[in-house]
C-alpha cells in the first residue's frame, strides 16, 4: 500500500501525522509513506523542503518514500497529488466549540469531499502496537459493496473489523408505541436478516481479521461517534448530499470527523465520484 501524509509546517508538532503514517506503516504489509506540503504563495521552496525532508526520517527506512511540497489551493493540491496512491493520511484535532467546529474541521470534512480515495483523518497519536480495531458503519443496502471497497485497505492496516448497521425502523418496544403489532414483529424479522446478512459479509474477511456484528437502532451519526471510543478506528463511506442539503444538515461524515475519538476512515461513496 501506497500512503501519501500531508504535512502542516505551520503546526506546533508537523511530525505528529508522520509519526502516525510510521506506525500504519509499520503494521501493514510493504507500505511505503510519501510526505507532502503545500507551500503558501511566500514560502520558501527550498527551505520548506529541508524540513520535510527531515521529518520523513521519523519514518522507517523500509516503509520510507519521498518527501515534495506543492503549490495551489491546499484542498486541491492535497486532492490531486493523491490521485496515484493508495490512502491520503490528514490530521485534525477535535473542534472544542462552535467556533472551531466551523473552521477547524473544515480541511478534514473539505478533503474528504474531494478526495477520490480512501482518507485516514487521524485524530490523535495512537501508542497500540497491537492489530487496530475497526467499526465499520453499513448502509444494509450497500453493504456488500462497501466490504469490497473497504476490505484491501482494511487489511493493508491489519485491522480487526466489526461490523455495524443502524436500522432505524428497529425501535425500542414501550406500550403505546406501537399500535400495529405485526409491523413490529416485521421489523424485529428484517433487523435478524440484516444480522445474518452482516455476519456472512464479515465471513468474507481472512481469518484474523474477523470481529463481531452489531446491529443498532438509533442516529448512526451519534452513535458511532460514541462507540468511537471503543476503536482504534471507525471507517465510513462518504456521504452524498447537494451542496444546499449539507449546508442545512450537514452529512453522518462530516459528523463523524468532528465528534470520533479516535481515527476515521473515510471511503469514497458507493457508485459515485467525489462528494
Amino acid at each position: 500500500m501506497h500512503i501519501l501524509a500531508a504535512v502542516d509546517l505551520l503546526r506546533k508538532s508537523p511530525e505528529t501525522v508522520v509519526l502516525e503514517a510510521a506506525k500504519l506503516a509499520r503494521l501493514g504489509k510493504n507500505t511505503i509513506v510519501d510526505l507532502v506540503f503545500v507551500l503558501a504563495p511566500n514560502d520558501n521552496a527550498d527551505a520548506r523542503k529541508l524540513e520535510l525532508h527531515a521529518l520523513l526520517k521519523h519514518i522507517d527506512l523500509a516503509n520510507r518514500g519521498i518527501s515534495r511540497c506543492e503549490r495551489g489551493d491546499t484542498i486541491t493540491a492535497i486532492a490531486n497529488t493523491a490521485r496515484n496512491f493508495d490512502m491520503l493520511l490528514i490530521g485534525s484535532r477535535r473542534p472544542t466549540n462552535q467556533l472551531e467546529r466551523v473552521f477547524l474541521g473544515s480541511v478534514a470534512k473539505r478533503t474528504a469531499r474531494q478526495v477520490g480515495i480512501p482518507l485516514f483523518v487521524s485524530r490523535r497519536q495512537s501508542s497500540q502496537h497491537h492489530s487496530p480495531t475497526v467499526l465499520l458503519g453499513l448502509d444494509s443496502q450497500d453493504a456488500s459493496e462497501t466490504i469490497k471497497m473497504a476490505m484491501p485497505t482494511i487489511i493493508a492496516l491489519g485491522g480487526v473489523v466489526d461490523l455495524v448497521h443502524f436500522d432505524s425502523s428497529a425501535l425500542p418496544w414501550t406500550v403505546g408505541s406501537h399500535p400495529n403489532l405485526d409491523r413490529s414483529i416485521d421489523s424485529s424479522r428484517q433487523r435478524e436478516k440484516d444480522k445474518a446478512k452482516l455476519f456472512a459479509l464479515l465471513q468474507t474477511f481472512p481469518n484474523g481479521h474477523q470481529g463481531t456484528v452489531i446491529v443498532e437502532s438509533g442516529d448512526a451519526a451519534t452513535d458511532l461517534s460514541a462507540m468511537s471510543a471503543d476503536y482504534d478506528i471507525v471507517a465510513i463511506t462518504a456521504s452524498t448530499r447537494s451542496t444546499f442539503s449539507r449546508f442545512l444538515l450537514g452529512t453522518v461524515t462530516e459528523q463523524v470527523i468532528e465528534e470520533s475519538t479516535s481515527h476515521v476512515l473515510v471511503f469514497p461513496p458507493i457508485g459515485a465520484g467525489h462528494d
